[in-house]
């Protein structure tokens, strides 16, 4: 086996290759295999080029890890050499930046400049964009689009939930739809209150009750009239209390009766349709961020789910809720992941009914990297 500091220089190569995906497998096997005379300073490094690989693959929630846990007290000390610090901090900036956590990034951002003074380090023309970028958004009036958009990021954040860094830009629209798209004719995710923002009366004000856009996708339902299985818009509210409506097999069943009745032609999608509903034995599945593809059962909560794809786990058990991806992952200890917030604007969910199970397992494990 390759030592630490033999995988951290295959890891470097691979990382100036652009190979990110490989640099960042190469660091984690270079963590995982240290040795008792490996230093946390060399663990320390390895875990700043790691979110430095991740941030540039587009993983930005392992790369706000590794570097928040580079920083911490357990890898870094007053004694620590400035310049790895420095870099920390200053992707931890970036990070926080490109979630809209701009009072965080200015946090980081100063203690970054402070360290940079300190080391008599002129600040870079990236540097002073990124000061004049946050020193914008924190100015953003309060009820502000952006300023919304922000609170809602975190409020989705704060429960887990993962948004992917391509479509945090657009966040909460969808991608390629135009911004001016009349509000009745797109649901977006928003905070159950009146007036749409947090409620600063709560405790923690980004723990408001959301209401999500939802899409059931029938994987082996043809649409009526177009190509491509059947996909059908609702939403859910994490205020609901309903026995059955504030669960995802209550919701998704009510959903399909619905479009059901709709089918007055075509006996055989209608039909397939009705297989496909939990309460007829139907399948739902939710893939994660890192692309657990878990089944969820009928009487699942969303806060079930926010709390049930979450990892790691606190108390490091797997997920309770059955994964049916079956190659190992390389990454598996390392990884940040959650519910998956699909193009940045939904919840997603796949449906089958459950005499299709083996064909839902061989598309969660197709084209397995």
């Amino acid at each position: 086996m390759s030592s630490p500091v033999a995988l951290k220089t295959q890891g470097n190569a691979e990382f100036r290759a652009g190979n990110y995906a490989t640099a960042i497998e190469l660091y984690t096997k270079a963590l995982t295999s240290a040795l008792p005379d490996t230093t946390l300073e060399e663990k320390r490094q390895l875990l700043s080029n790691r979110a430095q690989a991740y941030l540039k693959w587009g993983e930005i929630y392992n790369a706000l890890y590794d570097t928040e846990t580079a920083l911490s007290s357990v890898y870094t000390s007053p004694s620590s050499p400035p310049s790895v610090t420095r870099k920390c901090l200053w992707r931890k900036a970036k990070v926080l930046q490109k979630l809209l956590r701009w009072e965080d990034g200015q946090r980081a951002f100063d203690e970054f400049v402070r360290m940079s003074q300190e080391g008599e380090e002129p600040l870079d023309n990236e540097a002073l964009a990124l000061r004049g970028s946050l020193k914008r958004s924190l100015a953003l009036p309060a009820d502000s689009e952006e300023k919304i958009r922000s609170q809602l990021l975190q409020a989705l954040n704060a429960r887990g939930i993962c948004v992917e860094l391509d479509d945090i830009d657009h966040f909460p629209h969808p991608r390629n739809v135009p911004y001016d798209l009349d509000e009745d004719e797109f649901e977006m995710v928003r905070f159950d209150t009146a007036h749409g923002r947090p409620d600063t009366l709560l405790a923690d004000p980004l723990l408001t009750p959301l209401t999500f856009p939802v899409v059931f996708g029938a994987l082996f339902v043809k649409k009526p009239t177009l190509p491509g299985p059947l996909a059908i818009n609702t939403t859910m509210s994490e205020s609901d209390n309903d026995p059955v409506e504030s669960t995802i097999g209550g919701v998704c069943d009510a959903t399909l009766t619905s479009y059901a009745m709709t089918i007055r032609s075509n006996r055989d999608i209608k039909r397939d349709i009705l297989r496909a509903m939990p309460r007829n034995g139907g399948i739902i599945c939710h893939a994660t961020s890192m692309d657990r593809f878990l089944i969820i059962p009928p009487e699942t909560t969303l806060r079930d789910l926010w709390a049930a794809a979450r990892w790691p786990r606190p108390d490091g058990a797997p997920p309770p809720f059955e994964d049916i991806r079956t190659a190992p992952r390389d990454r598996a200890s390392a990884e940040i992941d959650g519910a998956l917030f699909m193009f940045g604007s939904s919840l997603n969910f796949l449906v089958v009914a459950s005499g299709d199970r083996h064909r839902l397992v061989q598309t969660a494990n197709a084209d397995r990297q």
